[in-house]
């Protein structure tokens, strides 16, 4: 049996890691909130800046969570960085 490494991606595994599954698309409501989200911002913070309840912010957030399919930030930042918004983040 041979078994090959290498460094470079094969087209499988490049396919698997760039394939966006499709979504409903969010509001652009939903946009703010989630690009809040991934900024790091909390709830308390992101309810404070946009002027709406807690609630309302936590009801944006479960509606985000059902169109993208995850229910983690990390599921969040993903599409993020899929819609380009994170190109000109400044990591801290």
């Amino acid at each position: 049996m041979l078994i090959y490494v290498t460094t470079q991606p094969t087209n499988l595994a490049f396919n698997a890691l760039t394939q966006v599954t499709p979504v409903k698309r969010l509001t652009d409501r939903e946009q703010e909130i989630l690009r809040l989200i991934v900024e790091e911002f909390t709830t308390m913070e992101i309810a404070l800046k946009l002027d709406i309840s807690l609630r309302t912010v936590d009801t944006h957030r479960k509606n985000i969570s059902k169109k993208l399919g995850t229910k983690s930030l990390i599921g969040f930042t993903k599409y993020a960085i899929r819609q380009g918004w994170l190109n000109n983040y400044n990591y801290r």
